[in-house]
C-alpha cells in the first residue's frame, strides 16, 4: 500500500506493477491521520518523508498505531549531520530550505522516534551521515511512556 496527499503522485504510482506483476494499491492520504485500521501492516516504510510533515512526532504515532506489534518501520531520512562543519551548513541551508520548500534538512531524528514511542534498533549512514536508514520497532510500554528509556 502506497499513501501520499498528492493524487497526481499516486495517478503515477497506481501505473507502477510490484516485482511479481500485481498491481500497486495506492491510497490519498496523511502520515499524520492514517486511513486504517490498527495494526494493519507487518511493516512500515517511509522516504524522505517526516522532513516535511508539519507535525512529524504524531506522523510516527499513526506509524506505529497501523504497525502490528511485532512489525518494524523503516525510514530512509536526510538528517542533521554529527560533523561539526557539515552539521553548521545543513543548518544555514535549512533557513532557505523550509521557507522555500517546506522541508528540514536539518532535522534529528532520533529525538522524534523516541518521543513517538519507537526503539531505534539499527541504524545505517548511506551517503556521510546525512541520509540515514532506521530501522524501528514499537516501545512495549509506548502508550503509558513517551521513550522506550
Amino acid at each position: 500500500m502506497l499513501v501520499d496527499l498528492d493524487q497526481a503522485m499516486l495517478d503515477l504510482a497506481a501505473q507502477r506493477k510490484l516485482p511479481g506483476g500485481q498491481p500497486l494499491n495506492v491510497c490519498q492520504g496523511n502520515v499524520e491521520v492514517l486511513p486504517f485500521e490498527a495494526g494493519a501492516f507487518d511493516t512500515v516504510g517511509a522516504q524522505s518523508l517526516f522532513c516535511g510533515v508539519k507535525q512529524p512526532v504524531q506522523g510516527l504515532r499513526e506509524c506505529r498505531r497501523v504497525l502490528a506489534p511485532a512489525g518494524r518501520l523503516f525510514l530512509l531520512e536526510h538528517v542533521r549531520s554529527d560533523h561539526w562543519f557539515l552539521g553548521r551548513l545543513l543548518d544555514a541551508l535549512n533557513v532557505v530550505t523550509s521557507r522555500l520548500f517546506g522541508d528540514r534538512f536539518n532535522q534529528r531524528v532520533e529525538p522524534l522516534l523516541a518521543e513517538a514511542g519507537w526503539r531505534i534498533v539499527r541504524r545505517g549512514n548511506l551517503f556521510w551521515d546525512v541520509i540515514r536508514l532506521f530501522e524501528a520497532v514499537p516501545c512495549a510500554d509506548a502508550p503509558a511512556k513517551k521513550s522506550c528509556d
